[in-house]
């Protein structure tokens, strides 16, 4: 449910058509973009977490899948940098939109994969 919101409220802010926009809108924007980093971020420390106890307890987790995670999150991290570049040039919408759209299915995928370990963002 939480991720649901925060996907939904990206999608809100970032593409509510900032052409012209107030410096509110901005700030909304970017503190949407933050929050959005602040959980990814936990998820993947939890996701860490997770790997070192997984191996502790000798059942550690394949290779292949802490690579497809870590690209995950790197996919996000890249969607957050274009969505902020986004925000800070938001006369042009169709970036915007585009920004926000990748954003929105990173974090998706991210916390499909994530929801696997019972880990939720």
């Amino acid at each position: 449910m939480k991720r649901t919101i925060i996907v939904l409220f990206t999608a809100c802010a970032l593409s509510a058509g900032f052409v012209g926009c107030s410096t509110s809108a901005v700030t909304t924007a970017y503190k949407t973009e933050s929050a959005i980093d602040t959980a990814v971020t936990s998820a993947w420390q939890a996701w860490q977490s997770y790997v070192t106890n997984s191996k502790i307890q000798g059942t550690p987790i394949p290779l292949t899948t802490q690579i497809s995670v870590a690209a995950a999150f790197n996919k996000v991290k890249a969607a957050e940098l274009l969505a902020i570049d986004a925000t800070a040039n938001s006369t042009n919408t169709l970036t915007l939109s585009s920004a926000t759209n990748d954003l929105t299915l990173a974090v998706q995928d991210l916390s499909n994969i994530l929801l696997t370990f019972n880990i939720k963002l």
